[in-house]
């Protein structure tokens, strides 16, 4: 079988050992090995290969560009969204809607120093690049307040809320 054949293969080519001097020459080696197998007539099919690539052409496609081959498999990293609704990208926090909370986004940086974030590539929102540790948006900050801690104020209070701790935590960073 299957075996068997790459052992034949390879004992043909054991007679090339040593004969060749740089690529090109391997290169030469391999291709005239090439022509000679593909216009043999092979034992499992009884014809000879060339024969049936040359048949088989007219129903082949091209194939499709180097950049959508590489889409198929290509992923890239997903984040989990924290239950403080915020991702983790390169050591700093970033704030996202409460409804992905424990879903997992993809993240692009652009070349402007922004990421836009995507949720099955749906877009989200998008962040500027900062030294920050952590980057809210005001929206997101008050619909986070809103859905736990701060359920019992009203949404100005809210707003007034978040600009005392917000002012308050860039002191305590240092930021």
């Amino acid at each position: 079988g299957k075996v068997e054949a790459l052992a034949r293969l390879t004992n043909r080519l054991a007679v090339y050992n040593g004969e060749f001097e740089d690529y090109a020459d391997l290169e030469g080696i391999v291709n005239d090995f090439m022509d000679e197998i593909n216009n043999e007539t092979s034992q499992a099919i009884n014809e000879i290969p060339l024969n049936l690539l040359k048949k088989d052409k007219e129903y082949l496609k091209p194939l499709p560009s180097l950049d959508l081959l590489c889409s198929y498999v290509y992923r890239e990293k997903e984040y989990k969204v924290t239950k403080e609704s915020m991702i983790n990208y390169k050591g700093k926090k970033y704030s996202v809607p409460t409804k992905y909370i424990g879903l997992k986004v993809n993240i692009i940086e652009t070349s402007d120093g922004n990421i836009s974030i995507y949720y099955n590539q749906d877009f989200i929102v998008c962040h500027s690049l900062t030294d920050k540790k952590y980057n809210y948006k005001i929206g997101h900050m008050h619909e986070i307040l809103k859905s736990d801690a701060c359920k019992h104020l009203s949404d100005d209070q809210i707003g007034d809320f978040i600009k005392e701790n917000m002012a308050l935590m860039d002191i305590l960073l240092g930021e």
